[in-house]
């Protein structure tokens, strides 16, 4: 379940990036996709990198007026960040309902989202 939440997290993070960071329409060497997290439909990695035992804290709350995180989880181990360019003309809400809709057919429970 920890895992799943933290993949869905993850994955939310990361699909805002906008397209105009792509100078190439190839992946990033070496950069593969996550095998329980298909990509949106012509996006590309632009940024990729897995460490078998890492941290993670995941934002669990809103940030104050100053920006630093209210409230938060850390978590270690197996830490995959992959950042993905959209296909111009795409909203990043179109992307982020494309990814919250599939996570949760797959069973994926959200615990914070913004």
């Amino acid at each position: 379940m920890l895992k799943k939440t933290i993949i869905f997290f993850i994955t939310i993070c990361f699909l805002t990036a906008p397209s105009f960071f792509a100078k190439e329409k190839i992946d990033i060497k070496g950069s593969k996709d996550h095998s329980l997290i298909s990509r949106y439909p012509e996006s590309i990695i632009v940024n990729y990198t897995m460490n078998e035992f890492d941290e993670y804290t995941l934002p669990t709350g809103l940030p104050n007026k100053k920006g630093k995180l209210t409230k938060t989880k850390k978590l270690e181990g197996k830490v995959t960040r992959i950042t993905y360019t959209v296909p111009k003309g795409r909203s990043t809400l179109e992307v982020f309902r494309n990814y919250e809709i599939g996570l949760k057919k797959a069973g994926f429970k959200p615990i914070f989202k913004c």
